[in-house]
């Protein structure tokens, strides 16, 4: 177990330099303050995070909801596009199709008319008479 980052190897040290350093009469009042702060430490963290908590949960919230519209902003701008795109399609791949109709229409009436010379199918021109 861990506090603050220092193993019970390295507590035990600390003690052990305390107590030489302090000295026996002094070590109990030392070790009652450092308990003292460590309480008012805890006490402070608590209040700090009851009040802190709710409105960082809510700024979490707020934040996450932001990076899903950001993540969803492509989509959003793209797919109008896309749809758009299709209906073109589809519009331009109709009048292909009309198109391609049309010219096989005009290719079988080429076809019909090419054995037939003009002269034959128009009608001849009245003749006028001169009187002269």
């Amino acid at each position: 177990m861990e506090i603050f980052g220092i193993g019970p190897a390295e507590l035990i040290l600390i003690l052990l330099v305390a107590f030489i350093v302090l000295g026996p009469e002094r070590l109990p009042a030392v070790a009652r303050t450092l308990g003292k702060w460590a309480y008012q430490l805890r006490k402070l963290s608590s209040e700090l995070t009851s009040q802190l908590g709710p409105e960082m949960n809510e700024a979490l919230h707020d934040i996450q909801s932001a990076q899903k519209e950001f993540r969803d902003l492509p989509n959003q701008i793209i797919t109008p596009f896309k749809t758009g795109l299709q209906n073109t399609t589809q519009e331009l791949q109709a009048i292909q199709a009309d198109m391609q109709q049309a010219g096989q229409a005009l290719t079988k009436i080429d076809l019909d008319n090419l054995g037939t010379d003009d002269s034959e199918t128009k009608e001849p021109a009245p003749e006028t008479v001169d009187k002269a």
